[in-house]
């Protein structure tokens, strides 16, 4: 008896263990991930525009997110047009820079989170804010395709 009472014992500690484990959605984090795809596009595209636009990256553009506590953090697109925030989730305000964007007839913007699908923006900017609100929760995943129109 002592002997399966002790098997048992292990059996439901290893359970106990790797249920811990996998279950990483437990900890919710209070950050989220933004990313920016920066692209250019004819401003009469008429059909899809990520299908026609999104290979037509723009690297060394320079891109601001600011958190909710007001602070700003500002990063360049690389040569394949993408920059990565992590700021807090919240209420965070996404601009391109606007000596860049002035530079363009406009932009359209098309901001989603990547695991749930929710769309945070579809649009076109409106001048003169040229700025997305994201009100983004703990561990968002955003993607926003981001298309200067020319």
């Amino acid at each position: 008896m002592p002997r399966r009472l002790g098997f048992l014992v292990a059996v439901v500690g290893a359970l106990v263990l790797l249920t811990a484990v996998a279950a990483p959605g437990a900890a919710t984090s209070k950050y989220a991930r933004i990313t920016i795809h920066k692209a250019v596009c004819p401003h009469d595209e008429t059909s899809d525009i990520f299908d026609n636009c999104h290979s037509h990256k723009l690297g060394g553009v320079a891109f601001g997110v600011t958190n909710p506590t007001g602070h700003t953090t500002v990063r360049a697109t690389d040569s394949h047009g993408v920059a990565s925030f992590g700021p807090r989730a919240g209420h965070n305000v996404v601009a391109e820079d606007p000596s860049v964007l002035n530079q363009y007839v406009g932009a359209y913007v098309y901001c989603k989170d990547q695991p749930s699908g929710y769309v945070f923006f579809d649009g076109p900017l409106n001048h003169p804010h040229n700025a997305v609100v994201l009100n983004t929760w703990g561990g968002a995943q955003v993607i926003c395709d981001w298309y200067d129109l020319t």
